[in-house]
């Protein structure tokens, strides 16, 4: 789930779609010889590929300084499932989505047909993304990829990069290791103060979109992104039993 930082309804309903889709069991005998449990299993993110979902927040802090397509709406929400190569249809990518989407709704459904609706604060893990620590792609001069993403790095979007771990493989054999910038200790990329509950350590940094099609060119934003884990706090529906 990606959010707006400025937009309150956003995050609300963003982690209240997250908390939910990591809750859910995956029911191991689904579609198992072929039993009817199979048409109606409904996969989470964390099936086929131990997808798991997450709360990923822009550092953008008012909708007029917004970039994103998100921000021609009241609030910034936007939904991604992956990582799937581009132009694959996958059923679990599919219905991931759906689940998602579903719970969106479903948390402002709440909101809306629930005047007197019992909110509190709860304390949830998210990652802001770091526009300043974006690592970008080598390219020839061309401006064609020069090199590939090393296969250490392959499908560990939000892990915690290390310094000198391997990032790239140049054609020749040559490897790209990973060296934090000069403002990786920097506090430039702020989050708005009245949500942030901690931050273990400003300078580690998690990746995301690694090896991501769309940004092999620069006209389309060259490289790997990176984010900074944090606890923040979120308004969510009090739970009742």
């Amino acid at each position: 789930m990606i959010v707006d930082q400025w937009c309150k309804e956003g995050l609300e309903a963003a982690t209240y779609a997250v908390k939910r889709l990591n809750a859910m069991k995956l029911d191991e005998n689904a579609g198992i010889n072929g039993g009817d449990n199979f048409s109606a299993r409904r996969p989470n993110p964390v099936d086929a590929q131990h997808h798991v979902a997450r709360l990923l927040i822009t550092d953008v802090k008012d909708r007029a300084s917004s970039p994103f397509l998100c921000s021609v709406g009241r609030g910034g929400l936007e939904i991604e499932v992956g990582p799937t190569p581009q132009g694959v249809i996958r059923t679990d990518v599919i219905e991931s989505m759906s689940l998602a989407v579903n719970l969106v709704l479903e948390y402002f459904e709440k909101r809306n047909t629930t005047p007197d609706l019992a909110m509190a604060e709860e304390e949830v893990e998210a990652f802001l993304y770091d526009h300043g620590g974006k690592v970008p792609w080598p390219i020839d001069e061309d401006g064609r990829p020069a090199a590939v993403t090393h296969w250490s790095l392959q499908g560990r979007d939000y892990e915690l990069l290390r310094r000198g771990a391997p990032l790239f493989e140049h054609f020749n054999g040559t490897i790209l290791k990973y060296e934090p910038s000069e403002t990786a200790h920097a506090k430039d990329n702020a989050i708005i103060e009245h949500l942030l509950v901690e931050e273990e350590d400003p300078a580690a940094r998690y990746p995301i979109f690694i090896n991501e099609g769309a940004y092999y060119s620069p006209k389309s934003g060259l490289g790997i992104g990176m984010t900074r884990k944090m606890k923040i706090r979120v308004a969510q529906p009090r739970e009742t039993h």
